[in-house]
């Protein structure tokens, strides 16, 4: 006899190995001694006999809302490590944020006053304007005005760094089911096989 009183170690077996995902008649092919040498069709009857067996099946149900409990409060400590960890995230990534926009305020700042100088240089001159000085200064506020599009476009980068960090979040909310309606619950699935009118004699094997 098992633990709870009421099944024999290998009806005990038997209701293990279907929670564990074990067809009814692979499960009692595993379990009982006087499976072997059945055929197919004797071990669906005798497997099916069992689990029918009150006890068994009680046994079984107690089991199963057992496991559903324990995957229900695992799911909300996974929640709120998730939870944690999320928070965390966007901490971090709003420190990176803030500081990236300073830099590149402050960066697309430096250019313009740059490219402002140089135009002023050359639409302005304080004195005589050479032709090869006024080139140099049309290739240099042209290599500054690429930089500010690289600026630009490191920015842009950026951006889509977080907006796909927000995404993954969203779906990292879903996939937790955050937007999972209160009443639904995790549920097990056990394939069984029933099978009516059938000897009772094995019900009690040990």
């Amino acid at each position: 006899m098992n633990n709870n009183g009421n099944l024999t170690a290998r009806q005990e077996k038997f209701v293990h190995l279907v929670l564990e995902g074990e067809a009814l008649f692979s499960a009692y092919r595993k379990s009982f001694k006087t499976a072997e040498g059945k055929s197919l069709h004797e071990l669906y009857k005798k497997s099916s006999n069992i689990f029918n067996d009150p006890k068994v099946h009680a046994r079984y149900m107690e089991l199963r809302e057992s496991m559903e409990k324990e995957l229900q409060e695992r799911a909300v400590w996974t929640k709120a490590q998730a939870i944690e960890e999320l928070k965390e995230l966007l901490r971090k990534n709003r420190i990176e944020s803030d500081r990236y926009e300073q830099a590149y305020d402050d960066e697309m700042g430096l250019l313009d006053r740059k490219i402002e100088e140089k135009e002023k240089e050359l639409n302005t001159p304080k004195g005589y304007l050479s032709r090869k000085k006024k080139q140099g200064l049309v290739e240099e506020i042209d290599k500054l005005k690429m930089d500010r599009i690289a600026c630009n476009r490191r920015h842009q980068s950026n951006r889509n760094v977080n907006e796909a960090i927000l995404q993954s979040i969203q779906q990292l909310n879903e996939m937790m089911g955050y937007n999972r309606k209160p009443d639904e619950k995790v549920n097990l699935q056990a394939q069984v096989t029933f099978v009516d009118d059938v000897p009772e004699d094995d019900e009690g094997e040990s």
